[in-house]
């Protein structure tokens, strides 16, 4: 059973996206989260974030995932995740708690994300997390390991669709 009083959402530390890199690399998954082959060490890693606010989301004192929030125009923002596998027994339940208190914060509006249409798994979590289709961009996504290009599926949700 999630307990909503053990997840905590604080601004990441340098030690907690080296972690996160570690891990992101140990699992091959760099190239599947940033859909980039331009990601080799934990400077680039950090170089593509630096416009990003960044929060670490922990359950329990342990680093469940990543979130960060760039693009930012009238309240809304681009929202990416990354949960850590231990953390995936709290997938939908934590994470629609951390869309909540990212809506509060700050008095956003929407977010709104791409996912690369074969990653199957995190087009259906943003769904469950309530997320809502709007399109799809041709050519965006790269895959490395198929070293070839693929469709980025659009997704968001505002308020409205949260709350309803």
């Amino acid at each position: 059973m999630f307990k909503r009083e053990q997840l905590t959402l604080k601004y990441a530390k340098d030690a907690e996206l080296r972690y996160v890199w570690k891990y992101l690399n140990k699992l091959c998954l760099v190239d599947t989260v940033f859909c980039s082959d331009d990601l080799k060490t934990y400077e680039d890693f950090n170089e593509i974030l630096l416009d990003s606010l960044i929060f670490t989301a922990r359950y329990f004192g342990k680093i469940a995932g990543i979130i960060w929030l760039n693009t930012f125009e009238n309240k809304t923002a681009r929202i990416h995740f990354f949960v850590l596998p231990p953390a995936r027994r709290i997938l939908i339940t934590g994470g629609r708690e951390v869309i909540g208190r990212l809506l509060d914060w700050n008095d956003m509006k929407a977010f709104y994300g791409f996912v690369p249409e074969w990653n199957k798994s995190a087009i259906k979590y943003y769904r469950k997390l309530g997320f809502k289709d709007f399109g799809i961009i041709p050519d965006l996504a790269y895959d490395q390991k198929k070293q070839t290009r693929g469709n980025m599926s659009c997704s968001y949700i505002n308020e409205e669709i949260f709350n309803g």
